[in-house]
């Protein structure tokens, strides 16, 4: 680049650096020499004495747009990154230099992204892997800082990589498939957690977005329902519990004319049958979730049953409060108070065997609760 003026704009991952911590711009070193009094000027700069980069470079919101742009950029810069993706310049070219290709953001939560990436090679050796060669697959992006807050490195990076430790051995057709992780490792401490990509399956999309804000019919309810109890009966076979089951997390995959729902999100996952303190999403919270005491154990596979009925109320019940919802339902008796449901309109009720099983489900006290293997040999879900 010529010296009239330009500047080479990098993006630099340490948080000490000046300005926004994102961007340093420096002159190109194509321009003219400096005088004696620039150079003692630039050794005071460099001492400490340098004024905040915005009021030396009053434009840089433009050369960064222009960075954005690609345009006026040197060529070791000029890498497509997508709107919202959370890597840094390098961590791009390090994933792009192994096959792994970002399209777009399909999702996104309180510790990670989901991406739709295509893989243009194998990325291991794992079997499965080689079914994705140039294919478009889903990517989960998780970043090692959100996990440090408040614990040592080694307790963030156990609990960064412990949804894959559990996720990898579970194969069947109710549960989003594990293929793969990919961690992209710091240049300068050669720290391999930086980044941590875990790929897999990629869904065609969720049963938040099938309800649009509105609701689903209890027909349509039963099939995922029924879909998702045999997923969660294998998890719980396996020693496994998901704690984190909602809406969000039954993902679906269209193919040859059938639709399969799948549990996703291993996050919050444990093999454990019981575990301390606070777990899940506040609105599917449990109640025994809820306690104040953190050393008292609370049994895992209720929880899931409880976020379970929780999640087919509110694909019933659409955007009431889900103690709205558990209210309505606890006050039905028989199926003449459901007929006077559907004539007001308040639920899209046609059951009473439905109300039943909901009414067992949502019990506050959890050794009420019933099991996955009663709530599969229940009533309702053997009706058509």
């Amino acid at each position: 680049m010529s010296g009239s003026g330009r500047f080479n704009v990098t993006r630099v991952s340490n948080q000490s650096s000046q300005t926004t911590g994102r961007f340093n711009v420096t002159r190109s070193s194509t321009g003219p020499t400096p005088t004696t009094d620039q150079s003692t000027q630039s050794r005071e700069q460099a001492s400490g004495s340098e004024p905040p980069i915005s009021e030396i470079y009053p434009n840089l919101n433009d050369l960064l747009d222009k960075w954005q742009q690609w345009s006026d950029v040197g060529d070791q810069y000029k890498v497509l990154i997508p709107k919202d993706l959370p890597l840094l310049v390098d961590e791009v070219r390090i994933a792009e230099e192994n096959g792994i290709n970002f399209i777009e953001m399909i999702g996104s939560g309180g510790f990670a992204s989901i991406w739709k990436v295509k893989c243009s090679r194998l990325l291991s050796n794992r079997q499965g892997m080689s079914n994705y060669t140039d294919k478009e697959i889903a990517c989960k992006i998780i970043s090692l800082q959100r996990y440090a807050r408040n614990r040592t490195p080694y307790e963030a990076v156990n609990e960064m990589l412990r949804e894959y430790t559990i996720h990898k051995h579970l194969v069947h057709p109710n549960i989003v498939r594990s293929e793969e992780v990919f961690n992209i490792i710091d240049k300068r401490t050669e720290f391999p957690f930086v980044r941590h990509l875990h790929f897999m399956e990629l869904c065609t999309g969720s049963l938040q977005q099938l309800m649009n804000g509105g609701t689903l019919s209890e027909t349509d309810a039963r099939v995922w329902f029924k879909q998702v109890c045999q997923g969660l009966r294998y998890l719980h076979s396996k020693g496994v519990a998901h704690l984190d089951i909602k809406i969000e997390n039954i993902l679906y995959i269209d193919s040859n004319g059938e639709r399969t729902y799948k549990l996703c999100d291993y996050g919050l996952s444990r093999i454990a049958q019981q575990v301390f303190g606070f777990t899940g999403t506040i609105r599917y919270m449990a109640p025994e979730s809820r306690t104040l005491v953190s050393q008292t154990p609370i049994q895992t596979f209720p929880i899931d049953i409880w976020c379970l009925g929780l999640a087919v109320c509110e694909s019933l019940g659409g955007n009431r409060k889900h103690n709205e919802i558990r209210d309505i339902i606890n006050s039905i008796t028989d199926q003449t108070v459901v007929n006077h449901m559907v004539e007001e309109g308040r639920l899209r009720l046609t059951t009473y065997e439905f109300c039943q099983l909901i009414q067992c489900m949502v019990v506050i006290n959890p050794i009420y609760r019933p099991t996955i293997h009663q709530i599969i040999a229940h009533r309702w879900l053997q009706l058509n």
